[in-house]
């Protein structure tokens, strides 16, 4: 709760964000809100533990999926 203070502060007190675009810190926060939103609403409904629980089940096949999106993003 406090980094959110310190970040609003930061974005919104004019400094170099605040110079570029006024709405940065306002925009931060909501996009950050928005996220914390749907990650609570995804651990609610399950979703989370059921594709932890597949991933968990089917690891060979999830480390090779993982290298792959890693070796192709890079």
């Amino acid at each position: 709760m406090i980094v959110l203070f310190l970040v609003a502060g930061v974005l919104t007190s004019g400094g170099q964000g605040g110079v570029v675009n006024v709405y940065a810190g306002a925009v931060f926060l909501s996009v950050l809100g928005a996220l914390g939103g749907a990650f609570a609403a995804l651990t609610a409904s399950g979703l989370l533990a059921w594709v932890a629980a597949v991933s968990e089940r089917h690891r060979g096949f999830s480390v090779i999926v993982l290298l792959l999106v890693a070796s192709c993003c890079r």
